[in-house]
Parts: C-alpha cells; sequence; structure tokens
C-alpha cells in the first residue's frame, strides 16, 4: 500500500490496482478496479520488491493514505536496503559508484561474491583500459570500434543482448516555446530529415534496431517489418515540402537539450551532433544545449523543455501496456499535447485485448498514429555488447527492465 499512497511515478504502473489485503502472513490480494488490465508482468518490476515492512517504518516509511505527504523513508532508502534481493546496497555516490554486499538470507540462496561495486566512468575509453588491465570484470558502455578491439583478446569475452531500451528525441508542440514546433508538418519535417541509417550503421557499427515508436522491437505488434512499413525514414524533398506546409519553408530554430551520458558507448553528445547536422540539410537550425542529467530529466518531467530533448526509455517491466500509456499521459503532458480520446481509448483496448494477434493488429494502429503526431523520434534501440572478462564465468544478461541478473553472476 505505500506504493500506491506514495502517489509517485511508479505508483502509476498500479493504476489498475485498487488496493490491497491481507490474507495470512505469506498471501496478499490485489483487489483491482480493472479486471481486464494487464498486471502479471507488471509485478516483476523491480520497483515491486518486497520490503522489510518494520524497517522501513522505522526511517519513517508508513502506507497510510496520507503517504505522500508523510513518507520520509525514500531518502534512507536510496543509501540503504530493506528488501529481499541477493545483495544489499549499502553505498551510493552519485556519478561515482555504487557498492553492494551480499545478501546471505536471500530466499535462493547467498549469491556468489562477497561484494560488488559498480563504478561510473565518464568515458568509455577508460572503461575499455579498466577492462584489460582486470580492474573491473565487465564494462557495460563501450562503443563498437572499441568492442571489435577485444575479438582476440583471451581472457575477454563479449556478451550480446538485444535490449527493450531505446534512445529518443521527444519535441514539445507548446507555441509559446516554439511557433514552428507547434505545428505537426515542421515536427514530420525533423522526422523525415534524420539520417536514422547511418546513426545505426556508422556510430553503432550495426548493433541496434529502430521501432516506428514507442514499442520497442520484439514485443507484440513491433517488429522490424511494421517499423519499415510505417515508422520515419529519411526523406529530404519531403521534409523540406512538410516545412513548406507547416509554414516555414526556410526551416526554423530550435533547441535540443540533452544530458552528459552515455548509451550503448554512444554519448548524448555526438548524437546530438549528428541531428544537428542531419536537420541543417533542410534549413532546421538546432541549437545545442548540454546539461547535467538531473537538470535535463527535471526540466523534462516537469514540462519546462523548450525544444527537443534526447533521452533514454528504460521499461519498468515487459508490458506494452507501460510504454503505450505514458505516450498518451506523463509522457503527452512533458511535450504539451493532448492526445485524442480515440488514441487513448485504442491504448487500452489494446492493452486489454486477450487474443494476440488482434492485440497486435490494435498496437500497429496505435503506431501509426503516433508517427503522425510526430512528437516523438526514436533513434536506436541497442544491442548490448558487454566486455566480461573469462574470471566471471555465468553473466546473465536481461531486457525485462533491467540488464544483468546479478545474483546468478558466477566466478569462473
Amino acid at each position: 500500500m505505500r506504493l500506491l499512497h506514495m502517489k509517485d511515478q511508479t505508483q502509476q504502473y498500479l493504476k489498475m490496482v485498487d488496493r490491497c489485503e491481507v490474507v495470512d502472513p505469506r498471501t496478499i490480494d490485489l483487489v483491482m478496479n480493472d479486471p481486464a488490465a494487464p498486471l502479471l508482468n507488471i509485478l516483476c518490476a523491480p520497483a515491486f520488491g518486497v520490503l522489510e515492512k518494520k524497517l522501513v517504518e522505522q526511517h519513517g516509511g508508513t502506507a497510510a493514505a496520507d503517504a505522500k505527504e508523510r513518507d520520509k523513508a525514500t531518502d534512507w532508502l536510496n543509501q540503504n536496503s530493506a528488501g529481499t534481493g541477493p545483495y544489499r546496497l549499502v553505498r551510493w555516490e552519485r556519478n561515482q559508484q555504487i557498492q553492494l554486499v551480499r545478501n546471505p538470507h536471500h530466499w535462493r540462496g547467498a549469491p556468489a561474491y562477497e561484494r560488488v561495486v559498480i563504478r561510473h566512468f565518464s568515458d568509455s575509453a577508460a572503461q575499455l583500459l579498466a577492462v584489460r588491465r582486470g580492474d573491473i570484470q565487465a564494462a557495460f558502455n563501450l562503443i563498437p570500434e572499441q568492442v571489435a578491439t577485444l575479438r582476440d583478446e583471451r581472457d575477454i569475452r563479449t556478451e550480446r543482448l538485444p535490449s527493450l531500451d531505446f534512445v529518443y528525441m521527444a519535441v514539445t508542440q507548446n507555441p509559446e516555446f516554439n511557433r514552428a514546433l507547434a505545428q505537426k508538418p515542421c515536427r514530420q519535417a525533423i522526422g523525415h530529415a534524420i539520417d536514422y541509417d547511418g546513426i545505426l550503421g556508422s556510430m553503432l557499427g550495426g548493433a541496434a534496431l529502430r521501432p516506428a515508436t514507442f514499442l520497442p522491437i520484439g514485443v507484440n505488434g513491433s517488429t522490424e517489418q511494421v517499423a519499415r512499413e510505417i515508422g520515419f525514414r529519411q526523406d529530404l524533398d519531403r521534409a523540406r515540402a512538410l516545412l513548406q506546409e507547416g509554414g516555414f519553408p526556410e526551416g526554423f530554430e530550435f533547441e535540443i537539450a540533452y544530458g552528459n551520458a552515455a548509451v550503448a558507448g554512444v554519448s548524448y553528445q555526438l548524437l546530438a551532433q549528428k541531428i544537428q547536422a542531419d536537420l541543417g540539410r533542410v534549413g532546421i537550425r538546432a541549437r545545442l544545449a548540454p546539461m547535467d542529467q538531473v537538470n535535463l530529466r527535471t526540466a523534462y518531467t516537469t514540462g519546462r523543455s523548450q525544444g527537443g530533448v534526447l533521452t533514454f526509455w528504460n521499461p519498468p517491466a515487459v508490458e506494452n501496456e507501460l510504454w503505450a500509456a505514458a505516450t498518451v499521459e506523463r509522457v503527452a503532458r512533458r511535450v504539451h499535447w493532448t492526445p485524442p480520446a480515440p488514441l487513448v481509448q485504442l491504448v487500452r483496448q489494446a492493452a486489454e485485448e486477450p487474443d494476440s494477434a488482434k492485440a497486435a493488429a490494435l498496437w500497429v494502429e496505435y503506431q501509426k498514429q503516433m508517427v503522425d503526431a510526430a512528437h516523438h523520434f526514436i533513434l536506436f534501440q541497442p544491442i548490448y555488447q558487454i566486455a566480461v572478462r573469462n574470471s566471471v564465468k555465468a553473466f546473465p544478461l536481461t531486457a525485462a527492465g533491467w540488464q544483468l541478473e546479478m545474483g546468478q553472476v558466477t566466478p569462473a
């Protein structure tokens, strides 16, 4: 009940749950307000891990109806563990490191390692050097060229897995921020000006996919064929014609904000420069605005980003409804868009459709309408390539909202 009453973003994933009732010491009932809504996959998300109630309450937590105002446990939980995972959090230093120690009471048995340190590296070259020297056992953010240099390394291997994450650019339609972006044809022109194949090929070495819109390739209704048929593709003549239709034949200027981070080894800085060059070919002038990642997220989630935002989407769980509902609810508000009621209803209908084939057709229609609205341009869905030293045996990657099943990692 704490998560429900905190009314933060995690609570939105459980909006179909009315209340939680204790049946016995080992059983609870989740009473739903919408019995047809998807739930089981969502409950697998890390955010819904079991916490020790008494410990959370000792540090200011509450499950009362006014938890949004009264709960004080979040700061403590950001630095400590009260859960049932294989490792316990003992230290978190922002942009530096996370330290975990073994949980000897884990329900699957104690994990193999006594301590795990997750270090932050400012660039991929430093990661490459560290994994080669044996300072770290795995490097998660190498660029394709660096991965290629490891092919002949006897002590290092590369683990690959298509993710369900993606990098995208969100664009506002608030006319007070930018008159051109308030015009759908001008936003569509952006979609047709970007060289997506160049991003996937030259920047990512082919280690990526690109979905049509907010449903990653691999989930129901989203395939590479669907993306080719309905997604944006570079067409400079079409982009120029759309600028004419939108009333800005000579192009326009807008800001692209991004954080000081990288995904799959590609920095937002390089990605922004690539998009800036692409847009310039049709007269759209992009001003690049790098900023701290926390400030970027705050501006974006509160609807204060005045142009485009380069950012990342990581699924909380493998459930289409979580991606799609976000685009017609909180993500729509971030770009000052009120989705048409039929689109909102379409998302609900697709999420509740029990027949997989019928649901897939509904999800394709959802994607068509999202592409037409032109607020979110999916740039790539990475295939993660992780350099792992052979001193580590099992290293089970996952695309289910996190990258690694840490409790199942074992030494050689």
